[in-house]
């Protein structure tokens, strides 16, 4: 098959990478990944048809791929996909050269970039009726002493972005909890919080589990106009009530919709977003927790229990592949997404009644079962990835 059209995934070398790529399985594209870590087991995926080392600081990987797009040139501008949030800040801030050479499908930055600042975020969904948990922001070491008087605990401690540093040395928190604020102020005492993050927002813990916890992924067409969206259900993080996604499965419920729905209504917004809620046990309302702008986020997979999927219908749209399909929404159906990698960790810390739950979940979604890393028609990556953990002797 002809490929006359070529999309560039950044961060090719991580999950949300190969969760992006092998969604555009039987597309005639080129799929080009760019990637700082050459170990990774991601690499191995047969979504690749070719794979390039763009390491560095943003700025400088920015520089290698319009490096890269001159020597390939071409008859069409290709498209260039972002996996992480420091990827799309630095289009903001660095990136404008990027769109000679691509087609960019973020959004610009006076509409969005807010979404990416959690102060700013509580700021505009106050203005715009949108629930979210009552909230503190730290900029500086002296803000630590306005907590004494933050009447909202039990709460959590989040990073205003997640960046390198925070990834590092925290590979699977999203956030930190504390009961009162004496367990915070041990905690600050001990950790110098300011040297992974400029800023962190501390909010409200919305009762309830990771059961409670849902999101909408929305896919918008570079007009603006919604192509696609999808809700899903938490089963399960890790670390359970703090990390990041280990089970989740489609989730249809039309109050969740529409409280994604209003948020992304009041924006200008293109390309891949999503939006996650914290469901209160007590009043049943949905509180934004947190949005995600300009690319897919880590549970994106269970995006591909449909057909098409919405970075497929993303590139679909960019390229023109399919004109007769003016879908918006996507039928309903059952389905659930497994991180296989977190599903070890959970097993190694001897959770093993969380094989009994998956079973149960299993069944109810009729088998139609989506893993993070395995899939029968891209061995790849288990295989390298199974390989390094034998190696370390860390399966268990």
């Amino acid at each position: 098959m002809k490929k006359d059209f070529t999309v560039f995934i950044m961060g090719a070398d991580t999950p949300t990478g190969l969760t992006t790529g092998r969604s555009l399985f039987k597309l005639p594209v080129k799929v080009i990944g760019l990637y700082e870590k050459s170990d990774s087991a991601t690499l191995t995926s047969k979504c690749w048809n070719e794979v390039i080392n763009v390491s560095g600081s943003t700025a400088e990987q920015f520089r290698k791929a319009v490096s890269i797009q001159k020597k390939l040139g071409g008859d069409h501008k290709p498209l260039l996909l972002f996996t992480s949030d420091e990827q799309v800040i630095g289009y903001w801030e660095y990136g404008e050269a990027l769109d000679e050479y691509f087609i960019v499908p973020v959004s610009r930055y006076k509409n969005s970039h807010f979404l990416m600042d959690k102060s700013r975020f509580h700021e505009w969904a106050a203005s715009n009726q949108v629930l979210v948990p009552n909230a503190l922001i730290l900029n500086e070491f002296e803000d630590l002493k306005l907590v004494e008087n933050f009447n909202e605990f039990p709460c959590v401690l989040k990073p205003m972005v997640r960046k390198k540093e925070w990834n590092k040395f925290y590979p699977n928190k999203k956030l930190f909890k504390f009961e009162s604020y004496f367990e915070f102020r041990n905690f600050s005492e001990t950790c110098n919080i300011f040297e992974f993050s400029h800023s962190y927002v501390l909010q409200k813990w919305i009762k309830g589990g990771d059961g409670d916890v849902f999101f909408v992924l929305y896919v918008h067409d570079l007009a603006g106009n919604i192509l696609g969206r999808i809700g899903g259900k938490k089963h399960l993080q890790w670390p359970v009530g703090e990390g990041s996604t280990a089970i989740c499965d489609i989730c249809e419920d039309s109050s969740l919709l529409e409280a994604g729905d209003k948020v992304f209504q009041k924006l200008e917004v293109v390309g891949l977003n999503s939006i996650e809620f914290k469901k209160d046990a007590y009043d049943g309302k949905f509180y934004v927790i947190e949005p995600t702008v300009g690319r897919n986020d880590y549970q994106s997979g269970l995006s591909m229990l449909y057909e098409p999927n919405l970075t497929r219908l993303l590139v679909e749209s960019v390229f023109g592949l399919n004109e007769e399909r003016h879908q918006v929404g996507v039928p309903a159906r059952k389905g659930l997404w497994i991180d296989d990698n977190v599903l070890l960790q959970h097993l190694r810390s001897g959770n093993f009644s969380v094989l009994k739950d998956i079973a149960k979940l299993i069944i109810k979604n009729k088998f139609n079962v989506m893993f993070l890393i395995f899939s029968l028609r891209d061995l790849g990556p288990i295989k390298k990835f199974l390989q390094s953990k034998l190696r370390k002797k860390r399966i268990f």
